[in-house]
């Protein structure tokens, strides 16, 4: 019997064989790589009646631009065509200030989707993965200031503002108070590190678009007081039309794809479906959440 026999045969060698297979295993069992047949049908992009989006109108639109797997714990979750350096709410896109708080505008042409609905979290194999959700925000992220930068983090699967936790390292993004709301921006990001992070403080504030809560980050007049710079304020406009996906700024609005803003939920009357202005945060106390408790209404 030669050597390579007699090792294999050692229980010791056994026992790591038989661990790394069931490593293998365990991790690749979470995910299931089968795609459902889904198709898109013009008559039934929409989940009711109410015009209400649902996961059809994204496993379509974003397809073509990633992978869908199925995971045990989150169900159907999409991993973007976008490389190993893709980071959500840090690549290829930039903040501008809107009338409903701080927005995301990305670069990406299906960035309407994962960046205004649903939830990130990050996999050791596959990278950032997004779980579809149907409630619509300018960006699900939580936010921190102090010690000269400003900060950010994709809310992770089960987070609200109602349930804070310590998210991991690696999500957060850190970038210098002065080159917020800068289009190259990109290019002045500082990951997360302790000596950053421990400086800084949970910006609370919070606004409430069609009875979902979501934190709206630094405010016009923090931004302004911290920084000494003034900053434009853009109008929010929604658009249905499927030619313009992509987000549009120009220099007072910002118009991005809302497949669902057609509706009769989502109607032409803004003031219907928006905090009234007076209940947004001005404070500068960025440990007091800010609970609007006030809609306007048709």
């Amino acid at each position: 019997m030669d050597m390579k026999a007699k090792a294999l045969k050692h229980p010791i060698v056994l026992v790591i064989i038989a661990l790394l297979l069931t490593s293998c295993f365990s991790s690749r069992n979470m995910y299931s790589q089968g795609y459902d047949d889904y198709e898109l049908y013009e008559d039934k992009y929409y989940a009711n009646n109410n015009g209400n989006i649902n996961f059809n109108v994204f496993y379509n639109e974003l397809r073509p631009h990633g992978r869908w797997i199925n995971n045990h714990n989150y169900g159907r979750v999409w991993i973007p065509n976008a490389g190993r350096d893709f980071h959500p709410y840090s690549s290829n896109g930039y903040w501008v200030m809107t009338d409903y708080g701080n927005t995301w505008v990305s670069n990406y042409s299906w960035g309407w989707a994962p960046f205004h609905y649903g939830r990130w979290y990050f996999d050791d194999y596959y990278g950032w993965a997004w779980i579809p959700g149907y409630e619509w925000a300018p960006a699900w992220v939580t936010w921190r200031s102090g010690g000269g930068y400003y900060g950010w983090a994709p809310m992770g699967p089960g987070i609200n503002i109602n349930i804070n936790i310590n998210l991991p390292g690696r999500y957060w993004t850190f970038l210098p108070h002065n080159r917020m709301y800068h289009r190259s921006m990109h290019k002045y990001y500082k990951r997360y590190s302790p000596a950053i992070y421990n400086r800084t403080t949970i910006i609370n504030n919070t606004y409430i678009y069609n009875d979902n809560r979501y934190y709206s980050g630094p405010t016009t007049s923090e931004y302004e007081r911290t920084t000494g710079r003034r900053t434009a304020v853009h109008k929010l406009e929604s658009t249905n039309n499927r030619s313009a996906r992509s987000t549009r700024v120009s220099n007072n609005a910002v118009s991005i794809y809302r497949p669902e803003s057609g509706s009769t939920r989502n109607s032409s009357n803004r003031s219907a479906t928006t905090v009234d202005q007076s209940t947004r945060s001005s404070s500068s106390n960025r440990n007091t959440t800010v609970t609007p408790t006030t809609r306007s209404s048709s």
